[in-house]
């Protein structure tokens, strides 16, 4: 069921990875077996010359598969994110478990919420001369790198132009 539904996408997002296109089911004997199965067979849209192979009868790994968002699916994440701000955590560790957990998920909703989160606390240090910690900057450019991906792809617009799209949205 879950394989059908991946089937009927032609572009999908693969845990963390870039966007995909579906190229298909594929028989083969990855594992060094004399085995073979059956792949969900993904070309990633920025890395032609890759493939990513799932196997179809786990699914775990197809759960962590889901389709692209589409442009009315972006206009309505965005606009259920007007005026909503996201506390910052103090506690390094709290904050840490949370951002890996929403990096793990990549919920558009929630990346956005963190992506405002961690500009709004590099603009109030920046008041007093310091810095967001090297492990919060990675988070922010993890979560800008997943957002930006698919909202260009999806959107049909340059990743350097998913910012300003974003901003006028939310304004």
């Amino acid at each position: 069921m879950e394989l059908e539904r991946l089937l009927n996408a032609e572009y999908v997002v693969y845990k963390s990875n870039s966007v995909c296109k579906v190229e298909g089911i594929e028989v083969r004997n990855i594992t060094g077996t004399l085995d073979k199965r059956d792949y969900l067979v993904l070309m990633p849209i920025n890395k032609r010359e890759s493939k990513i192979y799932v196997p179809a009868d786990n699914e775990l790994l197809l759960s962590k598969i889901r389709r692209a968002l589409n442009k009315e699916e972006i206009d309505s994440v965005l606009a259920s994110l007007k005026g909503e701000e996201m506390a910052w955590i103090d506690g390094r560790k709290e904050r840490t478990e949370y951002f890996k957990k929403a990096l793990s998920d990549g919920d558009h909703r929630e990346l956005l919420l963190i992506i405002r989160c961690i500009n709004n606390r590099k603009l109030s240090l920046a008041h007093i001369h310091r810095k967001i910690s090297g492990q919060d900057d990675s988070v922010l450019q993890n979560a800008i790198k997943m957002v930006s991906e698919e909202f260009a792809f999806s959107l049909g617009i340059g990743k350097e132009a998913v910012g300003e799209y974003i901003r006028s949205a939310l304004d």
